[in-house]
């Protein structure tokens, strides 16, 4: 299984990032088969060849990006988001505290 599993990360049938079948290399590797094997290359071939290239450049240049560079990207444009989120949920805990000191002097019980 080790060496099916190496052998498919040498072809680039599977990503070596994170081991899963890697759809635009399958289908580079078969556009590019055909390609070969065709008698006469029409306007569909170059059309699946055009878009097999596209989608495979695409997957390198946003799997080219380091994790940590997306994470930090993610961190800064949630910030504010996450700012907002946190100072609602203090009033929330504030205006949960004003109504059961104010339920607790009229002599009501409160539930949560």
């Amino acid at each position: 299984m080790k060496h099916i599993k190496r052998a498919a990360i040498f072809l680039r049938l599977v990503d070596s990032h994170d081991g899963l079948i890697s759809l635009t290399n399958v289908a580079l590797i078969v556009v590019l088969t055909k390609l070969a094997i065709a008698p006469a290359v029409g306007l569909t071939e170059i059309g699946g060849l055009f878009v097999a290239l596209l989608s495979h450049q695409g997957k390198k240049i946003i799997n080219g990006q380091s994790q940590d560079s997306v994470d930090d990207k993610i961190g800064e444009l949630l910030k504010p988001v996450t700012d907002a989120a946190t100072a609602a949920q203090t009033k929330i805990e504030e205006m949960q505290s004003t109504v059961s000191s104010l339920a607790l002097k009229v002599g009501l019980s409160v539930k949560k």
